[in-house]
């Protein structure tokens, strides 16, 4: 359930994203607020120094999206995202005394804090020189670093701050990719399929799951009939239908080495629905049934058998399609 709403968020994009993760720099710093910290005046060098500190901290907290694959593998979709946002909330609290700070010298009130939470409004901030009322009056932190050397750390930091923000959004173009690359991804999500259970518990899920849509077809000569889980194995029953003698045999002879073993391999090899199982350790048996004579043989595919095989299409084969084998259509 968790699992499935961190999907839906992270599917929102990247503007949405954008804007929950200001909300949640805005809900430190009211956090930080209420509790009423000491506040030192701030110098516009000493602030802007800082301001880009946090905002490389900031940046940083953009990038677990490049964990995305692994955390819905792993059933950590939930986790990863609760993990961005308290890391924005933690950052939000962090700014807002150094904010106030600034608020404090430039406009005589800490209030005015609020501004380094709303898009470029640091730049009033950085801008506004030492208030009136505080001319000619020494900030009460002491400042061990001239404005100069300040100013050049807080280059450097701004640097580092767009090579950071640079890379967190190609990480969130990363995850939409995954997102939009697999369809049935929502629906694994959601129904629980990608977790971090054991093996045998998620191919459980996996045979109860696909049981409630038998039997279907798998190209035009082929119907799956049966999905059990038997251990660290998931074993398939397909039947072949209309009987066809002539498939019959090739299926029969074509076993464990022939074509028919090839065709089968890079379909499953390259199913966006089979992969996840054997990198998880899973070992997928196809079972071949035809009437009257039963079953013809049985395909056992693992993930190293899929790492021996190359195939020169960069299409993935999905199973519900159809590939010819000698004129005959699987």
């Amino acid at each position: 359930m968790l699992d499935s709403l961190a999907y839906e968020i992270y599917a929102l994009g990247r503007t949405a994203t954008a804007i929950i993760t200001f909300g949640l720099l805005g809900l430190g710093g009211l956090v930080r607020a209420c509790l009423h910290p000491p506040v030192s005046p701030l110098s516009r060098s000493r602030f802007f120094l800082l301001l880009n500190f946090v905002g490389v901290l900031a940046a940083l907290a953009l990038l677990p999206p490049l964990l995305l694959p692994w955390a819905i593998s792993a059933g950590m979709l939930a986790g990863l995202l609760l993990l961005q946002w308290v890391l924005a909330v933690a950052i939000g609290a962090v700014l807002f005394p150094i904010a106030a700070g600034r608020a404090l010298d430039a406009f005589d009130t800490p209030y005015l804090a609020a501004l380094v939470y709303v898009p470029f409004g640091s730049i009033v901030l950085l801008a506004k020189g030492r208030a009136r009322s505080r001319r000619g009056i020494a900030a009460s932190a002491p400042q061990h670093t001239s404005a100069t050397l300040n100013t050049v750390v807080g280059l450097f930091l701004a640097l580092l701050v767009l090579v950071v923000v640079v890379r967190a959004f190609r990480a969130y173009e990363e995850m939409e990719l995954v997102i939009a690359s697999n369809p049935d991804l929502r629906r694994q999500v959601a129904s629980g399929l990608m977790g971090g259970d054991g093996l045998e518990e998620m191919l459980e899920r996996v045979a109860r799951d696909r049981q409630r849509s038998l039997p279907h077809r798998s190209g035009e000569h082929l119907v799956v009939t049966d999905v059990i889980a038997d251990g660290p194995r998931l074993v398939v029953t397909m039947a072949i239908d209309p009987p066809d003698l002539r498939l019959a045999r090739m299926v029969e002879f074509g076993l464990p080495d022939g074509l028919f073993r090839d065709v089968m391999v890079e379909r499953y090899c390259e199913d966006r629905d089979t992969v996840p199982l054997f990198e998880a350790g899973a070992v997928l048996v196809l079972v071949f049934t035809t009437e009257p004579d039963g079953e013809l043989g049985r395909l056992e595919l693992a993930e190293a058998a899929c790492a021996e095989t190359q195939t020169p299409s960069n299409e993935p084969q999905r199973p519900g399609e159809d590939v010819q084998v000698h004129g005959e259509e699987i």
